[in-house]
């Protein structure tokens, strides 16, 4: 999992966090306060939180839940007055929620305070204090586990301990001693379990656990009609919460839809959005890869320009700047095309796809591509449009041609995803079994992918000892691109 995943993750996992309301009368109150800030009325739902403050001033509540919008926007502009806002208001709820655990050990001030310590996790995270960040995240994980002992059925609390588990889980396993020093473990499994239960069961963090329920099964368990059919309740009930459209707009494109993805993307875009730039900025970046994807190389050159011209930080800066210039060499422009893969070494290659622009568009600088390789590309985004028969064609064209084999290899490894799409098991294993025999060059991620082909197509089959066999072959190869997306795939096979 990359570092930029994981910390989406912890965004949003505290983002909304809440415990069950100290005042009893107001929970119709903060529930009507959040659904106005899930459904972006920001005015209208700090006024309630306000007037919550105005009535109990000494009650932590209404600060902690007035945080919520200085908390997005924090994180959508990384502005530092909104930091300093946020911060005085979780101070001042913070305070408040310490001495109500002091007097009274109860359920609701146990969650109140953990969820204070949740908020704060979030931002100094982003903010790059990860001392303070673990420090805060432990705090309240300690006091949501006190929750779930006092009452078993507070399904809220089961949504910030599911994501911590996850969160936890997904920590390479070089660093487990340190977890354990610290008394910090985590189990996937159990992240799965509370998230779904919170899911079905939450009342007020049912939302969330439903968004990052949903975000889970589509970036780690490739479970993507699960995934859309969570985020279509979630933008029923939110039409105007342009995160879960995003979220949205990002499963259609891996869904191979990016035309309806185009249109979604759109809509968001032309809508004002001063406070949330971070989410506008990802916006033209993937408006370029949706017109990528569709073969529109004027258009994807437009977006990913401003993508690249207005940054709000590095992360796909690389990938944008090589898929900008892998469209100006489809559209046959040499110079433009070096300028972007130029600019592919300022990308965060900390990020599986900023290590593989860099070297990709490194490799481009001297060596303008190839009428071969253009008719490869094309393909490629056929199929990443699902047109499984145009591509297959194309493919199946170059294959009669002069080419290396490097591009052999990874033309027989997408006939491969080809067949698999068509239900043509035995045709896919074999493909994907050819590949072994060529020399991949450079793209040494080709032969780990094509072998993952041949191990889920057999075991589809129910050939276990193949399986094991071909995913232990697969764990000889390392330092190839996207390592961290194949390690995934592989889990899902369950084996591991």
């Amino acid at each position: 999992m990359s570092k930029n995943y994981l910390l989406l993750l912890l965004i949003f996992v505290f983002s909304f966090t809440i415990g069950y309301p100290q005042i009893k009368e107001k929970k119709d109150e903060i529930i009507s306060g959040l659904d106005l800030i899930y459904n972006f009325k920001w005015t209208e739902g700090n006024r309630i939180f306000e007037k919550i403050i105005r009535e109990q001033p000494d009650e932590p509540v209404g600060y902690h839940f007035k945080s919520v919008s200085y908390l997005w926007h924090y994180l959508s502009n990384k502005d530092l007055n909104t930091y300093n806002i946020f911060l005085a208001y979780s101070d001042s709820a913070l305070e408040k929620a310490i001495k109500k655990v002091d007097k009274q050990e109860t359920e609701e001030n146990f969650y109140l305070l953990g969820a204070c310590y949740n908020y704060r996790s979030v931002v100094f995270a982003f903010k790059g204090n990860y001392l303070d960040a673990a420090y805060a995240s432990k705090k309240a994980e300690t006091y949501l586990s006190k929750v779930i002992s006092l009452n078993k059925t507070n399904y809220d609390a089961y949504f910030g301990l599911g994501l911590y588990n996850f969160a936890i889980s997904q920590i390479p396993s070089g660093f487990s001693w340190v977890l354990k020093i610290a008394g910090i473990n985590g189990s996937k499994k159990t992240g799965y379990e509370y998230l779904k239960l919170a899911s079905e069961k939450g009342t007020f963090s049912k939302a969330e656990a439903i968004y990052f329920y949903s975000q889970i099964l589509m970036n780690d368990d490739f479970d993507y009609s699960t995934s859309a059919n969570y985020l279509s309740k979630l933008i029923k009930q939110y039409p105007d919460n342009i995160i879960f459209r995003y979220a949205q707009s990002v499963l259609l494109i891996k869904q191979k839809n990016p035309k309806a993805a185009k249109d979604l993307l759109l809509s968001i875009y032309n809508t004002p959005l001063d406070n949330f730039k971070k989410t506008v900025s990802y916006t033209k970046f993937l408006l370029g890869d949706v017109y990528f994807k569709l073969n529109m190389f004027d258009s994807a050159t437009v977006y990913y320009s401003a993508f690249l011209s207005d940054l709000v930080d590095a992360d796909y800066s690389g990938i944008a700047a090589y898929r900008c210039g892998i469209s100006y060499e489809m559209l046959n422009n040499r110079t433009e095309a070096v300028r972007y893969f130029k600019l592919t070494k300022n990308g965060n290659r900390d990020l599986e796809d900023d290590a593989y622009a860099f070297r990709k568009g490194s490799s481009f600088l001297n060596n303008p591509i190839s009428a071969e390789e253009k008719k490869k590309i094309y393909a490629e985004n056929l199929l990443e449009c699902g047109d499984l028969n145009g591509a297959e064609n194309i493919f199946n064209s170059l294959l009669k041609m002069e080419i290396s084999p490097a591009q052999k290899a990874e033309i027989y490894f997408y006939l491969s995803e080809i067949k698999w799409n068509k239900k043509s098991t035995d045709e896919s294993i074999n493909l994907a079994l050819q590949v072994k025999d060529l020399n991949s060059g450079k793209e040494e991620w080709i032969k780990p992918f094509a072998l993952y082909n041949a191990a889920r197509g057999y075991k589809s089959k129910n050939d276990f000892f193949k399986v094991k066999d071909i995913v232990d072959e697969v764990e000889s190869y390392s330092g190839y691109d996207y390592e961290q997306t194949l390690t995934k795939m592989l889990n899902k096979l369950n084996l591991r």
